[in-house]
């Protein structure tokens, strides 16, 4: 949903689209055509760029929803899961089939760090956790949909060479 409430922007996945939908219409205003296959998306904090995951083909779409036209992040896998950082200047992106979040500057599109999530999630979800489940808090650790992952344990377990004030940063960025 947009930021407005008024539009409402469905990934199709395997179809490689999103659409843009008028929900109180239910008519399907835009298709944005890519090809791939588009995972999560998230607004900028103003609700006018679309942030688009794009698994296959290895970046991250940014809408314009003013005009419809499009640019492309490169990633360094394929993205699923997308947020938008707590000050709104970076995106994290799950590689998930990697076993990393890509941190991009929103404003260059530059990739600022590749942080280490989980050994690389294999086709089984039955033996690891996705990756891309995970999104950063505000308090030094990693929500999930299921539980919450405090940054001595990604430490510990995930990332050797972090410290706590690293991942607290990582968290943070």
């Amino acid at each position: 949903m947009d930021p407005h409430g008024k539009l409402l922007y469905v990934a199709t996945r395997d179809g490689g689209t999103v659409m843009e939908v008028d929900w109180r219409a239910m008519s399907v205003t835009r298709t944005f055509t890519f090809s791939g296959r588009p995972q999560d998306m998230a607004f900028s904090p103003d609700g006018q760029l679309l942030y688009v995951a794009n698994e296959f083909n290895n970046v991250v779409h940014v809408i314009k929803l003013a005009t419809g036209t499009f640019t492309n992040i490169p990633l360094a896998g394929g993205g699923e899961g997308l947020a938008i950082g707590n000050n709104g200047d970076h995106l994290y992106v799950g590689l998930v089939f990697a076993g990393y979040v890509q941190v991009v500057d929103r404003k260059s599109g530059e990739t600022v760090r590749l942080i280490l999530s989980a050994a690389p999630r294999v086709r089984s979800r039955s033996t690891t956790m996705a990756a891309t489940s995970w999104s950063p808090t505000t308090v030094g650790g990693w929500t999930s949909s299921s539980r919450t992952i405090r940054s001595s344990r990604l430490r510990r377990r995930h990332h050797p060479t972090a410290t706590p004030a690293s991942a607290a940063a990582s968290a943070t960025a």
